[in-house]
């Protein structure tokens, strides 16, 4: 499992650079990072979630819910 977990944030983290550092959702990371075939899978959006929380609690990452209700992120801290 840990495997796994560490290749979804070298993913996450793969996407977030081709962003170069804009605020991007994470269900456009869980797309792009091939998670998920269909825009609204949750459970996509779940993980990409968790790996961006993890991500940020590690300091690589922002990951913040908007007013719009959904979960962004970018690379770094401000």
């Amino acid at each position: 499992m840990a495997d796994s977990t560490v290749n979804l944030e070298v993913q996450f983290l793969k996407v977030l650079l081709e962003h170069s550092g804009e605020e991007v959702s994470t269900a456009v990371v869980a797309e792009q990072a091939g998670w998920s075939a269909i825009a609204g899978d949750e459970d996509a959006w779940a993980t990409a979630r968790f790996v961006g929380q993890k991500l940020a609690h590690d300091g690589l990452v922002q990951c913040w819910r908007a007013e719009d209700g959904k979960w962004y992120a970018k690379l770094g801290r401000d």
